[in-house]
């Protein structure tokens, strides 16, 4: 016999449910005859009529009544209300309304939507597809080539923000020879993400880079006469790869004079002169015997003695140049500008630096003094304390202790201040093009709403087999998800990438966990896959260790994301094969983010072990 006390409970739940039904139904739109998901499309409806209620009391009733509390039902909405409120009907003794099969999604008709729209990113397997992004010199490096033929890399990413077109037509061919005589059977597929309006920080002064002679590392001196190509640089030397040689250009009548020389003087001012011997000598090079440390600029005197009493000097020609160096500090100034002149450190101003910028005229008009501005994904946090003809002076509140170095090309954000521009600038436009000859997937950067989708549709529709994948890094395109995943819904392939770097400056790094599982829960509700981005196992990618917190990171991502994207770095191998070890270690435990019952030995003999211990039990 029931008592009162959940007689009533059961009565008032079944009345939530049949309402939320009831308002479910209300709300539902038609899907237009376009879509190729219409149940996506229906299912996502309901997940935002959910969403205008707070269910957090009828959870608790659900869970205590024992029946589903309504947390994983996200892919199937309806078919879960039906069935729990038929339940409940039963208990009380009613004859259960039974709603129709054919609106109501069941979860395994659910699961094969999932399924089907995840295929073109990891085909028909269960785990997380890999998704490594290129350096832009990768054709050239064989160390690529091989993590590629040998790991479970699916998928590689050619970035247009940075490198030219040649780079990427060179990446793409090292990816279809490579699926041709080693990857046959498991093609990897290639995502080309377009660079987007992305504000930056334009070029930073270059400077000749001063090289060091005789050090342990530098261990070999060439001269090599001025050809108008050649570069003053250090460069790996092809006897003994870990150690470098310098290679110095000089004058081409000074470079004759070393015929027959013994020695050849460099004079740094800073210290007495060093004389090397010469070890031979062709019209090519001269080969140097390293001897003492020394300096090597622009203004480094190099000589060879011509007579007895006289000498010959010239100086090293066509250094290689480095961006200027510029560390910023809490409470330093700067200028923000849109000039073209290259961005150098002052010292006759009220300001430490001046930065040009791109995308001045289209977003500089939009900011106002009190806005923050944040670059290189929040390493430097900028106030704007005014704006001025020439750009946006600002003060430095928030950095690391020691500072850190101001680069070039360097993502800017803006959180304060309302951007709206087309996600497809016109130099996308020009490269897109080019893409479609080579890519499976086109990622769109700073996704804004459904029409950016449209009009990449329309550029793409003689090539309808390429995926479309937006990238959701801003307030607006989070504010506009609903749209973007409608839009794609009418499109064979797509997916969403959660671009985590830009969009934890948008939200604010408090709110990004929220946004996270928001953004996660609505393209789950939309049958939508999910690729995560944005610092995966960034300390193994860089130093060859991960964080405890990365390791979490990564267990979280494989859980509820069909694809996994790593940044560009050194040991890119070892964070592939990680990512796989923790996919497999932890798929047992939870499918798509909900907590399976895998058996586990672990703890086996817990309970004779007790027994033993406690013989009058």
């Amino acid at each position: 016999m029931q008592n009162l006390e959940e007689t009533q409970r059961l009565s008032r739940t079944a009345q939530a449910l049949e309402a939320i039904e009831s308002t479910l139904h209300r709300r539902r739109l038609a899907p237009p005859n376009s879509l190729l998901y219409p149940h996506s499309f229906l299912n996502m409806q309901d997940f935002l009529s959910l969403k205008k209620f707070d269910l957090r009391e009828l959870q608790e009733d659900l869970r205590d009544l024992g029946l589903s509390s309504m947390h994983f039902a996200h892919p199937h909405l309806l078919y879960t209300l039906q069935r729990e409120r038929s339940i409940l009907e039963r208990l009380q003794g009613k004859v259960p309304r039974e709603g129709s099969a054919a609106e109501a999604l069941t979860p395994r008709e659910a699961e094969a939507i999932r399924r089907e729209r995840s295929r073109f990113l990891k085909n028909d397997d269960a785990r997380a597809a890999v998704m490594l992004t290129l350096p832009d010199e990768a054709a050239e490096d064989p160390f690529i080539r091989r993590i590629l033929a040998q790991s479970d890399v699916g998928i590689i990413r050619i970035n247009t923000a940075h490198g030219t077109p040649k780079q990427w037509e060179a990446a793409a061919a090292m990816i279809r020879e490579l699926n041709d005589t080693e990857r046959s059977a498991d093609p990897i597929k290639i995502y080309a993400d377009l660079a987007g309006p992305k504000l930056r920080t334009g070029t930073i002064r270059r400077l000749p880079a001063p090289i060091k002679l005789c050090t342990r590392h530098s261990t070999e001196i060439l001269l090599l006469p001025d050809d108008g190509a050649r570069q003053t640089t250090l460069e790996p030397r092809p006897d003994h790869p870990d150690e470098t040689q310098a290679l110095i250009v000089v004058d081409p009548e000074f470079y004759q004079r070393l015929r027959g020389a013994d020695y050849v003087e460099f004079n740094d001012h800073d210290r007495k002169p060093r004389f090397y011997k010469v070890l031979s000598w062709s019209p090519q090079s001269c080969r140097l015997q390293c001897n003492k440390k020394v300096l090597l600029t622009p203004e480094t005197d190099i000589g060879v003695q011509i007579s007895k009493k006289k000498f010959l000097y010239t100086h090293a020609r066509n250094f290689q140049t480095l961006p200027e160096t510029i560390r910023l500090q809490t409470g330093d100034r700067i200028l923000l500008h849109g000039e073209k002149q290259p961005g150098r450190p002052v010292g006759d101003k009220p300001y430490k630096a001046e930065i040009p910028c791109t995308l001045v005229a289209e977003i500089f008009p939009q900011v106002e003094a009190g806005h923050r501005i944040f670059i290189d994904d929040g390493k430097i946090e900028l106030l704007v304390e005014e704006t001025t003809p020439r750009g946006l002076l600002c003060r430095v509140t928030n950095t690391k202790p020691d500072g850190v170095l101001l680069k070039e090309e360097r993502g800017i954000n803006l959180p304060d201040t309302p951007v709206t521009l087309e996600a497809l600038t016109p130099e996308d436009c020009r490269h897109l093009p080019l893409l479609q000859g080579f890519a499976d997937i086109i990622g769109l950067s700073f996704t804004q709403n459904g029409a950016d989708i449209r009009k990449l549709k329309a550029m793409l529709s003689e090539t309808p087999q390429i995926a479309i994948v937006p990238k959701i890094e801003t307030k607006e395109g989070v504010r506009k998800l609903p749209e973007i995943l409608y839009e794609l819904m009418s499109w064979s392939h797509s997916a969403v990438m959660l671009a985590r770097g830009d969009l934890t400056i948008e939200v604010g790094f408090e709110n990004l966990p929220r946004v996270q599982m928001e953004i996660l829960s609505l393209c789950e509700a939309s049958h939508t896959p999910v690729i995560y981005a944005t610092q995966v196992l960034e300390s193994v990618m860089k130093k060859n260790l991960p964080s405890r917190a990365e390791l979490i990171d990564v267990s979280y991502a494989a859980l509820r994301a069909d694809c996994v994207m790593l940044n560009k770095g050194p040991f890119a191998q070892k964070a592939v094969e990680m990512i796989d070890r923790i996919i497999q270690a932890t798929r047992p435990l939870y499918d798509r983010g909900q907590p399976m019952l895998s058996r586990l030995d672990e703890w086996e003999g817990f309970r004779e072990s007790f027994l033993q211990q406690t013989p009058n039990r």
